[in-house]
This record gives C-alpha cells, sequence and structure tokens, in this order.
C-alpha cells in the first residue's frame, strides 16, 4: 500500500461549518411539536365541548340516536323509525351518541355476512339519514371516540367514521356554492364530552354524552351503574370545570333495557341539593321479525310467547326513544 492510499480522504459537506446547538434543536422540534398539535385540532371536528342554542318556546324533546346498528340484518326498521317519527316532531332535537350503524368487522366470523352495506357505503347512507336533520337544526351534536362498529374504523385504519358522516353531511348548493354557512360541518362530540344547551329562558343546560360509559351495571340490577359512576366522579373530570355539574348523563352501548331517572343528591361541601337525569338508552338490534313471524333477538331474557309483543318487548320499543321535557 502507497503512502497515498494510507492518508484518509478528506470530505467536506456543510455540516462541517455549522454550530451545533443543543438547545437550538430542542427549541426547533419542541416548534415542530406544537405546529403539528395546531395542525391535528385544526383538522380534526371532534371537540371536548360544543354548545348549541336552541331558540324555540315551550318545552323541548331530547332524542337520542343511538345503538340503531343501522344496516345490519337483525336490526328493527320498525323501531328505528318510531325514533324518526319522534325526531320529526315540532321542538324535538337529537343527539347521535354512538353504533349508529353496523361497521363491519372481519376477525368475527359471521360478520361480514350479517351486514347489508360495505363499511363505507354506510357511513355515506347514515350521512344520508342524519343530513335532513342537520340542515334543519334538529342534529345537536355526534358522538365519537369509542372503538366499536364505527371505531372499528378508526381503530383499524386511523379513519373517524364519526367524522367522515359529519364532513359529508353538508351538500353544495349549485345555485349559491359560495354560502359557506351551508357547508358547515355537524358537530362532533368527544366520548364523555359536554353538549351545552343555550336555552329560551336564560338557563344554560348540559348533558354529558357517552357512548360506553363504563363499568357499572346490569340489564336486571342498577341499569344506569355506568352513568352514576361518571357522575359521583365528576370532580376528576377533566371536562367539567369546578362548580360546574351536569344536568344530564346519557349513553348506551349496553343493549340493556333502557331506563330514564331523576336523581336528587346532597352535596355537603356546598350544602345544596342538586338533581341530575340519567338516560341509558336501549338498542334496535335484535328486535326483529323474520317472515314467518317470529322474533329474532339477541338480548336476554326474551319472551317465550312468540304470538304477540310481550310488555318487555313493548317496553324496548317505547324507550327506544327517551324525551326529557325542560
Amino acid at each position: 500500500m502507497t503512502e497515498r492510499e494510507r492518508i484518509q480522504p478528506q470530505y467536506s459537506t456543510d455540516l462541517n461549518h455549522q454550530e451545533f446547538s443543543s438547545q437550538r434543536i430542542i427549541d426547533t422540534l419542541d416548534n415542530s411539536h406544537k405546529w403539528m398539535v395546531a395542525a391535528n385540532k385544526e383538522l380534526k371536528l371532534r371537540r371536548p365541548e360544543v354548545e348549541r342554542a336552541i331558540n324555540v318556546q315551550g318545552p323541548i324533546k331530547i332524542v337520542l340516536l343511538g345503538d340503531w346498528h343501522k344496516f345490519s340484518v337483525y336490526s328493527d326498521e320498525v323501531a328505528i323509525k318510531m325514533t324518526l317519527d319522534e325526531l320529526n316532531e315540532e321542538n324535538s332535537f337529537g343527539i347521535v351518541t354512538g353504533d349508529f350503524i353496523e361497521g363491519m368487522n372481519p376477525h368475527i366470523s359471521d360478520h361480514p355476512g350479517s351486514v347489508e352495506l360495505a363499511f363505507g357505503d354506510q357511513i355515506v347512507a347514515a350521512a344520508n339519514i342524519l343530513r335532513p336533520y342537520f340542515y334543519s337544526g334538529k342534529l345537536l351534536a355526534l358522538s365519537e371516540g369509542f372503538f366499536g362498529h364505527e371505531g372499528w374504523a378508526h381503530k383499524n385504519s386511523g379513519i373517524s367514521a364519526v367524522e367522515m358522516m359529519a364532513r359529508i353531511m353538508p351538500k353544495v348548493d349549485p345555485e349559491d356554492p359560495y354560502d359557506f354557512d351551508k357547508w358547515r360541518y355537524a358537530p362532533v362530540l368527544i366520548q364523555g364530552g359536554l353538549l351545552k344547551l343555550k336555552l329560551n329562558n336564560g338557563k344554560p343546560y348540559i348533558i354529558k354524552v357517552f357512548h360506553d360509559p363504563n363499568s357499572g351495571g346490569s340489564d336486571n340490577i342498577n341499569r344506569q351503574g355506568g352513568l352514576k359512576t361518571q357522575f359521583l366522579n365528576e370532580d376528576d373530570d377533566l371536562f367539567l370545570e369546578k362548580d360546574i355539574h351536569a344536568d344530564m348523563y346519557v349513553a348506551g352501548h349496553q343493549h340493556h333495557r333502557s331506563v330514564v331517572s331523576k336523581e336528587v343528591y346532597f352535596d355537603r361541601m356546598s350544602r345544596k341539593e342538586k338533581s341530575v337525569v340519567f338516560v341509558q338508552i336501549g338498542t334496535a338490534k335484535g328486535n326483529k321479525k323474520d317472515n314467518q313471524g317470529k322474533p329474532y333477538n339477541l338480548l336476554p331474557f326474551w319472551p317465550n310467547d312468540f304470538g304477540k309483543l310481550s310488555s318487555y318487548f313493548t317496553e324496548i320499543l317505547d324507550n327506544l326513544l327517551h324525551e326529557y321535557e325542560f
């Protein structure tokens, strides 16, 4: 090996002339992170709280649109139509609480064969169903942030089916394409988010909206256990400010028999009574008849008398819609 070959070649790059600073690198990364957080927040519709003004006279009716499992072969279109009939009434307003569509999960062996539309088509069809209520001002918010049915899309691909519904709900008016108010998106609440209603009587009304409130309760005992647990833990609630209490807690998911209750608690700190409403909705899935008139059911305690609707089945249909008058 010659002397020339023993000498290492000298490389000259821009890096040779830079002065490195750890703090500058950290600051650059920190600024990039803040920019990405801001960009993600701007791109997402999901919010921890939504404010809606309701300018009507007299009492209003809140209709919960959840656990329909629309486009499942096991869901009852009669029960779903009953819910929409209630929403069509004057002074009625709706909240989509999740499991509005069935979605699709290939990891459940019989699931792809029990849905009527592909996942993407279900999202588009759901937006079409909700669009008239969106434009009439009857649709107050949609709930997102759980990992079942709509959430399968988010879990498996990072795409929010609920946000997609909200984004494609608006339609461009060909006669006035620059009317951006018609392009507004339906409000989307994160799981456990707050829907703050501004009513004509001047009193604010706060509804805490869940799909799945987690833990507590069974179909026979304490069906509102999950909601009551959330209420009792409200001091640790990240969405509720100090001395602010939700007036109503709503949820679905459990497929229990639906139940509504208003309860009064005594706050020992403030030495004042406070009331709260708990609404646990049922489901339209599993309440369907085949061509022979025999009901399919995926719920427990199905009545033995298949010849007629029992009081239990009637209760499910009657209470699939829950009302509360302010």
